[in-house]
């Protein structure tokens, strides 16, 4: 379902908050201390402008991947 591991939320794949992302959801309290690292896991990652950026690459097609990472950071952020 979901990994409290950090290594694993640089791929895609689902995260912590995704499936509890209120303290009086249903899975809160099973996924507690993922929620934690999950939360300590963003604080850590974003960038100095406030913003985070995509973690996937695109192989190949690096000007493509420059391109979509600035409009990516806007969805991303929100």
């Amino acid at each position: 379902m979901t990994s409290g591991n950090a290594n694993d939320w640089q791929n895609y794949g689902g995260r912590p908050l995704g499936f509890a992302p209120t303290l009086d959801h249903l899975l809160a309290d099973e996924l507690e201390t993922s929620v934690q690292s999950q939360l300590d896991y963003e604080i850590t990652t974003q960038t100095e402008d406030g913003s985070w950026k995509a973690s996937w690459s695109y192989g190949d097609r690096e000007n493509e991947l420059a391109i979509a990472r600035v409009e990516w950071a806007g969805y991303i952020t929100l």
